[in-house]
């Protein structure tokens, strides 16, 4: 009973995760047995002894949150109740802070912070016996620029992997945008099933890293198959669930509904379901260009803008999602390239720069190529020097020296340090 309260917000939940053909009624048990009520009662407490310290509030506040008498009282309870110590300890040690901006924050602060939100939510009939067995989610089209637009919401563009999240009759299934079930590579997300049953909620699947994401770190969790590996790291780099759209509700399709009325069911959702792990990050109306500002400060990788009163379009790119990223530009040695097969032209350039007076890999670039470049280049680069310095080039390498720079437009840098997402802007 006590890991029942510990793990669901209300008996109706702790409710809906058992069997139905448990026969067991919770609310009567409790009512009736005052050890098991004592159990329901401890495990709320450390429910909400890990929620607080999940997120950045004081001492104080959190004491009053848990009806105590200040600080001093809640500091007493965590030196001498071992379990609630060890609660907030961990939780504090393990938390990630993600980047959830204001307006308000922007101007006044260049400190990031995560934006709590309480909401009622009502009650409606499930009917969840047959949610779609998966569903293609809503793209985005690209665009060059920040913009303001009342007309427009603005939120983080966050560096991990699309999931959809299915709760149906206690089971969770996590569906990436290539529309493959990836439930088992993320057991820590298994803290959904204490949504409503008939859910669907789209959002990114992130690592975070001192409080920004890490692709790279992530791509090493996304890439396990190994059961045991998988469960080992799900404690060691727990990932987070930013989620940031709703699709059902109870069984019914809301897809329809206006963005902020589905965004506002959604923090509803995410407020009661109350885990570290799953968060319903903030987001600003009209004022693109200075929230575009704290993204670049921040160093995270993009914006999104969403037409507030957008549906839901399964499937299709849309003009009413924008993603805008955060690009850097460079200028690197041309130090070889890889040839088309069958072709007098050239399919990537290699990239390098000297570090210390030490050549240094940077990658390759073949995007923005155009086809004149491809066949002028290869004939002026085999006639230059041969590179002698040992470096770990592509098969099918061609290295030379030509003495060339070139313009690259990239999105920062691989673990291994090299160009992600290189553009080719010219020779310089």
């Amino acid at each position: 009973m006590q890991l029942l309260g510990f793990n669901y917000g209300t008996l109706i939940e702790a409710q809906n995760s058992l069997p139905e053909k448990s026969g067991i009624d919770l609310a009567e048990l409790v009512q009736q047995n005052n050890k098991l009520a004592e159990a329901w009662q401890r495990g709320r407490f450390l429910r909400n002894v890990r929620n607080l310290a999940s997120v950045p509030v004081t001492m104080d506040e959190a004491a009053r949150r848990l009806s105590l008498n200040g600080a001093e009282d809640l500091q007493r309870i965590l030196e001498t109740d071992a379990e609630a110590g060890d609660t907030w300890r961990q939780t504090r040690q393990s938390r990630a802070r993600p980047f959830c901006f204001s307006c308000s924050a922007l101007a006044a602060s260049r400190e990031p912070f995560v934006v709590i939100h309480t909401c009622s939510m009502s009650k409606e009939s499930v009917n969840c016996s047959h949610l779609p067995r998966t569903i293609k989610p809503m793209l985005a089209q690209a665009r060059a620029g920040p913009f303001n637009c009342d007309k427009h919401l603005f939120e983080v563009k966050w560096d991990g992997i699309r999931c959809l999240s299915f709760i149906e009759d206690g089971r969770l299934r996590l569906q990436n945008r290539h529309l493959i079930d990836i439930s088992d590579r993320y057991p820590e997300l298994a803290c959904l099933r204490g949504l409503p049953a008939g859910t669907v909620i789209d959002g990114e699947i992130v690592l975070l890293e001192e409080g920004r994401p890490s692709f790279q770190k992530l791509q090493q969790r996304d890439h396990l198959r190994d059961p045991i590996r998988i469960e080992i790291l799900s404690k060691r780099m727990p990932v987070t669930l930013m989620a940031f759209d709703l699709l059902y509700v109870r069984g019914r399709r809301i897809t329809g509904q206006p963005l902020t009325e589905r965004r506002q069911r959604l923090i509803d959702l995410v407020g009661r379901l109350s885990h570290p792990l799953v968060i319903a990050p903030d987001y600003i109306v009209g004022h693109g260009i200075e929230f575009f500002a704290g993204i670049v400060r921040h160093r995270l990788e993009g914006m999104m803008a969403k037409r507030i009163d957008s549906p839901y379009l399964i499937g299709k790119r849309s003009s009413d999602w924008l993603k805008i990223k955060v690009a850097q530009t460079a200028e690197f040695a041309v130090i070889g390239c890889v040839p088309m097969r069958g072709e007098k032209a050239i399919r990537v350039l290699l990239l390098g720069e000297r570090d210390q007076g030490r050549l240094v890999y940077k990658g390759k670039v073949g995007s923005g190529l155009t086809r004149k470049h491809r066949a002028d280049l290869l004939a002026e680069l085999v006639k230059a020097p041969k590179l002698q310095e040992p470096l770990d080039y592509p098969s099918g390498s061609i290295c030379r020296l030509p003495g060339w720079r070139c313009r690259v437009r990239y999105f920062g840098l691989t673990e291994m340090g090299h160009l992600r997402m290189p553009s080719f802007e010219g020779l310089v």
